[in-house]
Protein backbone atom coordinates (compact mmCIF):
# COMPACT_ATOMS: atom_id res chain seq x y z
CA UNK A 1 0.00 0.00 0.00
CA UNK A 2 1.45 3.73 -0.50
CA UNK A 3 0.50 6.61 1.23
CA UNK A 4 1.12 8.60 -1.89
CA UNK A 5 0.34 8.11 -5.73
CA UNK A 6 4.09 8.21 -7.06
CA UNK A 7 3.77 8.54 -11.01
CA UNK A 8 6.88 9.40 -13.27
CA UNK A 9 8.87 13.02 -12.86
CA UNK A 10 5.31 13.90 -10.92
CA UNK A 11 6.52 12.31 -7.81
CA UNK A 12 8.96 15.09 -6.58
CA UNK A 13 6.95 17.60 -7.15
CA UNK A 14 4.33 16.07 -5.31
CA UNK A 15 6.06 14.98 -2.38
CA UNK A 16 7.52 18.10 -1.89
CA UNK A 17 4.54 19.60 -2.18
CA UNK A 18 3.00 17.50 0.44
CA UNK A 19 6.18 18.10 3.12
CA UNK A 20 6.10 21.95 2.29
CA UNK A 21 2.94 23.05 2.09
CA UNK A 22 0.32 20.16 2.93
CA UNK A 23 2.25 19.00 6.07
CA UNK A 24 1.53 22.64 8.36
CA UNK A 25 -1.91 22.36 7.60
CA UNK A 26 -2.96 18.97 8.64
CA UNK A 27 -5.03 18.83 12.56
CA UNK A 28 -3.51 16.72 14.71
CA UNK A 29 -5.70 13.53 14.92
CA UNK A 30 -5.01 11.43 18.53
CA UNK A 31 -5.78 8.50 17.37
CA UNK A 32 -2.78 8.95 14.65
CA UNK A 33 -0.33 10.11 17.27
CA UNK A 34 1.84 7.54 18.45
CA UNK A 35 5.78 6.90 18.72
CA UNK A 36 5.63 3.21 17.10
CA UNK A 37 2.83 2.26 14.04
CA UNK A 38 2.42 -0.50 12.39
CA UNK A 39 0.03 -0.22 9.15
CA UNK A 40 -0.84 -3.66 8.62
CA UNK A 41 -2.84 -6.37 9.63
CA UNK A 42 -0.71 -8.45 11.19
CA UNK A 43 -3.08 -11.55 12.89
CA UNK A 44 -3.25 -13.70 9.62
CA UNK A 45 0.97 -13.58 10.12
CA UNK A 46 2.71 -15.36 12.57
CA UNK A 47 6.31 -13.98 11.87
CA UNK A 48 4.42 -10.30 11.97
CA UNK A 49 2.49 -11.31 15.36
CA UNK A 50 5.28 -12.27 16.73
CA UNK A 51 7.23 -8.57 16.26
CA UNK A 52 3.99 -7.64 17.13
CA UNK A 53 3.55 -9.55 20.61
CA UNK A 54 7.55 -9.08 21.23
CA UNK A 55 6.87 -5.05 21.24
CA UNK A 56 3.75 -5.12 23.13
CA UNK A 57 5.80 -6.97 25.75
CA UNK A 58 8.33 -4.88 25.91
CA UNK A 59 6.04 -2.10 26.57
CA UNK A 60 6.92 -0.13 23.71
CA UNK A 61 3.86 2.53 22.63
CA UNK A 62 2.76 1.34 19.80
CA UNK A 63 -1.01 1.06 18.17
CA UNK A 64 -1.50 -0.92 14.96
CA UNK A 65 -3.32 0.20 12.08
CA UNK A 66 -5.84 -1.25 9.96
CA UNK A 67 -9.38 -2.04 8.45
CA UNK A 68 -11.33 -4.97 10.51
CA UNK A 69 -14.98 -6.01 10.71
CA UNK A 70 -15.64 -8.97 12.47
CA UNK A 71 -11.74 -9.73 12.93
CA UNK A 72 -11.84 -7.97 16.32
CA UNK A 73 -13.11 -11.32 17.54
CA UNK A 74 -10.06 -13.33 15.94
CA UNK A 75 -7.78 -10.93 17.96
CA UNK A 76 -6.45 -11.97 20.94
CA UNK A 77 -7.44 -9.80 24.02
CA UNK A 78 -4.40 -8.73 25.28
CA UNK A 79 -3.67 -7.22 21.93
CA UNK A 80 -6.83 -5.13 21.04
CA UNK A 81 -5.71 -2.56 23.24
CA UNK A 82 -2.98 -1.32 20.62
CA UNK A 83 -5.57 -1.69 17.57
CA UNK A 84 -6.77 1.20 15.96
CA UNK A 85 -9.55 0.89 13.14
CA UNK A 86 -9.15 2.76 10.05
CA UNK A 87 -9.86 2.68 6.45
CA UNK A 88 -6.63 2.20 4.26
CA UNK A 89 -6.48 4.94 2.21
CA UNK A 90 -4.06 6.66 0.72
CA UNK A 91 -4.67 9.95 2.94
CA UNK A 92 -5.12 8.02 6.18
CA UNK A 93 -2.13 6.08 5.53
CA UNK A 94 -0.20 9.48 4.61
CA UNK A 95 -1.92 10.83 8.56
CA UNK A 96 -0.20 7.90 9.95
CA UNK A 97 3.22 8.26 8.49
CA UNK A 98 3.01 12.29 9.74
CA UNK A 99 1.74 11.33 13.19
CA UNK A 100 4.19 8.33 14.20
CA UNK A 101 7.39 9.20 15.00
CA UNK A 102 8.23 5.72 13.47
CA UNK A 103 6.88 3.18 11.31
CA UNK A 104 7.37 -0.19 11.40
CA UNK A 105 6.58 -2.84 9.39
CA UNK A 106 7.74 -6.78 8.13
CA UNK A 107 6.84 -7.16 4.16
CA UNK A 108 8.94 -8.18 1.44
CA UNK A 109 7.23 -4.94 -0.68
CA UNK A 110 8.08 -1.95 1.32
CA UNK A 111 9.88 0.09 -1.06
CA UNK A 112 6.91 2.08 -1.50
CA UNK A 113 6.84 2.95 1.54
CA UNK A 114 10.42 3.34 2.52
CA UNK A 115 10.54 6.20 -0.45
CA UNK A 116 7.19 7.78 0.62
CA UNK A 117 7.94 7.99 4.79
CA UNK A 118 10.43 11.02 4.92
CA UNK A 119 8.63 13.42 3.09
CA UNK A 120 5.94 13.08 5.16
CA UNK A 121 8.71 13.65 7.88
CA UNK A 122 8.39 9.81 9.28
CA UNK A 123 10.92 7.81 9.77
CA UNK A 124 10.34 4.00 8.56
CA UNK A 125 11.84 1.16 9.55
CA UNK A 126 11.27 -2.50 7.87
CA UNK A 127 12.61 -5.71 7.67
CA UNK A 128 15.87 -6.57 5.86
CA UNK A 129 15.96 -7.66 1.90
CA UNK A 130 18.90 -8.03 -0.01
CA UNK A 131 17.69 -6.05 -2.89
CA UNK A 132 17.93 -3.17 0.03
CA UNK A 133 21.53 -3.15 -0.31
CA UNK A 134 22.10 -2.31 -4.13
CA UNK A 135 19.48 0.65 -3.65
CA UNK A 136 20.49 2.07 -0.20
CA UNK A 137 22.97 2.73 2.59
CA UNK A 138 21.48 0.32 5.50
CA UNK A 139 22.53 -0.36 8.88
CA UNK A 140 24.41 -3.87 8.87
CA UNK A 141 23.59 -6.59 11.42
CA UNK A 142 23.45 -5.56 14.72
CA UNK A 143 24.88 -1.73 13.53
CA UNK A 144 23.16 1.28 15.61
CA UNK A 145 22.08 3.59 13.27
CA UNK A 146 24.51 6.42 12.26
CA UNK A 147 24.87 9.58 9.84
CA UNK A 148 25.50 7.85 6.95
CA UNK A 149 22.69 5.65 6.56
CA UNK A 150 19.43 6.00 4.09
CA UNK A 151 17.46 3.21 5.44
CA UNK A 152 17.21 1.62 8.87
CA UNK A 153 16.57 -2.19 8.47
CA UNK A 154 15.78 -5.12 11.53
CA UNK A 155 16.88 -9.30 10.99
CA UNK A 156 15.38 -10.36 14.25
CA UNK A 157 13.37 -8.94 17.14
CA UNK A 158 15.78 -8.39 19.44
CA UNK A 159 17.69 -6.21 16.84
CA UNK A 160 14.04 -4.43 15.95
CA UNK A 161 14.42 -3.64 19.76
CA UNK A 162 17.60 -2.39 19.97
CA UNK A 163 16.79 -0.12 17.01
CA UNK A 164 13.63 1.14 18.56
CA UNK A 165 15.03 2.04 21.64
CA UNK A 166 18.00 3.98 20.08
CA UNK A 167 15.97 5.68 17.29
CA UNK A 168 13.12 6.99 19.80
CA UNK A 169 16.41 8.71 21.58
CA UNK A 170 17.55 10.35 18.73
CA UNK A 171 15.23 12.19 16.69
CA UNK A 172 17.96 14.57 14.79
CA UNK A 173 19.45 11.47 13.85
CA UNK A 174 16.19 10.26 12.32
CA UNK A 175 16.10 13.44 10.57
CA UNK A 176 19.59 13.06 8.90
CA UNK A 177 19.00 9.81 7.58
CA UNK A 178 15.42 11.16 6.13
CA UNK A 179 17.29 13.57 4.44
CA UNK A 180 20.20 10.88 3.44
CA UNK A 181 17.51 8.90 1.95
CA UNK A 182 15.43 12.10 0.15
CA UNK A 183 18.77 12.84 -1.33
CA UNK A 184 19.25 9.50 -2.91
CA UNK A 185 15.49 9.41 -4.20
CA UNK A 186 16.14 13.10 -5.73
CA UNK A 187 19.52 11.78 -7.18
CA UNK A 188 18.72 8.29 -8.17
CA UNK A 189 14.76 8.39 -8.75
CA UNK A 190 14.72 6.50 -12.33
CA UNK A 191 16.25 3.51 -11.04
CA UNK A 192 14.32 3.41 -7.55
CA UNK A 193 11.07 3.91 -9.39
CA UNK A 194 11.47 1.27 -11.97
CA UNK A 195 11.38 -1.37 -8.99
CA UNK A 196 8.22 -0.33 -7.72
Amino acid sequence: MSGIKLKDDQYLKDLYDLKNNIFPTFVQEEKYATDIAWIDNPFKDAEKMKIIKFLAMENFPLKIFFYYSSLIREIEPMMREYVVRTPMTDDKINLIMIFSEIVVNHSSKDLRNIITAPFLKSFYVTNYQSSYELLFKINKENELPNETHEVIVYRSVQELEILLDYLLEHKELRTKINNNLIDNIRDNHKKLFERL
